[in-house]
């Protein structure tokens, strides 16, 4: 799919090979794929609220450095994805004032990108 500003690729996952990964079966934006990587899982929700159709959009993010996937819910999830270089994500995220709960997909992928260059670089 592609938008003014952006584009999204959805890869369809299936069993058994996807719980191999710690996945689900079903259809998830790749966001970013490198040495790290970053699904997106687009769930939306329907109810009725005073006689009117709804749908809550509830995105999970699902985040790789190890071949496993693992389910982002808070910040400190997050920084412990990245072991050693944990201390460096977070003054990173600090210095760029990116909060995991509030990040977009552009902002966790600068993070992941910073990731992949300390360990490309050996730092």
């Amino acid at each position: 799919m592609y938008f003014r500003k952006d584009s999204a690729i959805f890869w369809y996952f299936r069993l058994p090979e996807c719980s191999k990964i710690n996945l689900t079966e079903g259809f998830y934006e790749i966001a970013y794929d490198a040495k790290s990587r970053y699904l997106i899982k687009h769930v939306s929700t329907f109810y009725v609220r005073e006689e009117l159709n709804n749908y809550k959009y509830s995105p999970i993010n699902f985040i790789s450095v190890n071949n496993t996937f693992i389910k982002i819910k808070t910040g400190k999830d997050f920084l412990e994805l990245f072991g050693d270089k944990s201390d460096d994500i977070k003054e990173f995220m600090k210095a760029y004032r990116i909060k995991v709960k509030k990040a977009d997909k552009n902002q966790i992928i600068r993070v992941l990108k910073y990731y992949d260059s300390l360990v490309t670089s050996g730092r």
